[in-house]
């Protein structure tokens, strides 16, 4: 199992992002356990399920975001067994967005991840969701 490199100023981000989502969905955001559940959020009344990324790049940075195959996997599992929706919400320098995972999709996988840390499992299967699939939350 990796260890958890999460620091204080990733929580401010996540909560931050959280509370936007809050707002701009009109919902209450429940934090999920991420070991068992393997995604970040869950808004019980909507059966939703959240992935949430933080990025210290503006939205314009790269052509694509990565998102891991195993939260992928995941997300497909809620969708085909409780009829959930998922998104994938990414923080920016400039800007908070948001994309839908559906059960199915052809976005291309790859070897993808950090290398400058030398933590086995780093470098994982990922999707490459293009930009122009996410919508800006305001």
């Amino acid at each position: 199992m990796k260890p958890k490199l999460e620091t204080q100023r990733d929580v401010d981000h996540k909560n931050a992002a959280k509370h936007k989502v809050e707002s701009a969905w009109d919902c209450k955001i429940v934090d999920l356990y991420e070991p068992l559940y393997r995604l970040d959020w869950w808004i019980p009344e909507k059966n939703v399920y959240i992935e949430h990324k933080q990025r210290a790049v503006s939205k314009s940075k790269y052509p694509d975001i990565i998102l891991s195959l195993s939260k992928v996997m995941m997300m497909s599992d809620f969708i085909s067994v409780l009829g959930a929706r998922c998104f994938f919400v990414v923080g920016f320098t400039d800007g908070l967005m948001y994309t839908e995972i559906k059960e199915k999709n052809d976005y291309p996988v790859t070897a993808s991840g950090r290398t400058d840390r030398g933590i086995e499992g780093d470098v994982e299967p990922c999707i490459r969701i293009p930009m122009s699939s996410f919508n800006d939350i305001n």
